[in-house]
């Protein structure tokens, strides 16, 4: 978990938390996975909010629009829709990594691999890739679902990171992120 542990030195979390009385196993039942180790460090630490001004995180219980259990099924169908994988194809884009490295987005599976974690301010969506039964190993991607689809492989704390440092190519985030200190605001919860 050292994506954490960086995201915790980069980012100081609210100095009273974040949302400590999170029903994991609900959570489980409901979206049928096991939350992240990383994830439920970042809702337990910062709560409900926004990183940098860009990215937020969904969280149960988080207020109208922010809460992982009732946006789940709006963000899965999303994902979902064929026409973005005919668009993606078109363009050419694929996955990018923080070292650079490009992979082709498949999105045809049925149903997607993939699980809502929150999104951008700019209309990006963050989705968790479901490869494998263990979801602490899950890769994290975000997209704009046209020419930005950043991936990485380490999980949602390290994409953060990633994302907050300029590990990612300036054209491909909104240039706020990486201006001035990395910060957290937080928002109140329903």
């Amino acid at each position: 978990m050292s994506g954490c542990r960086d995201l915790l030195a980069l980012v100081p979390p609210p100095a009273d938390g974040g949302q400590s009385q999170v029903d994991w196993e609900d959570f489980r039942q409901t979206t049928g996975f096991e939350a992240p180790a990383d994830y439920r460090q970042i809702v337990t630490e910062y709560g409900v909010g926004q990183f940098c001004g860009e990215f937020y995180v969904f969280a149960p219980g988080g207020p109208e629009g922010q809460d992982i259990v009732d946006e789940y099924q709006t963000s899965m169908d999303i994902i979902a829709d064929p026409g973005w994988q005919e668009f993606v194809d078109e363009i050419g884009e694929g996955w990018l990594e923080p070292d650079g490295l490009r992979h082709p987005v498949d999105l045809r599976q049925d149903p997607p691999p993939f699980a809502p974690w929150g999104g951008g301010s700019a209309g990006g969506y963050g989705y968790w890739h479901k490869i494998g039964d263990d979801s602490d190993r899950w890769p994290v991607a975000y997209t704009d679902l046209a020419d930005v689809w950043l991936y990485d492989r380490d999980g949602l704390a390290s994409f953060l990171v990633n994302a907050m440092t300029g590990r990612y190519p300036a054209d491909k985030i909104d240039p706020s992120v990486t201006d001035g200190a990395p910060e957290f605001t937080r928002w109140l919860t329903g």
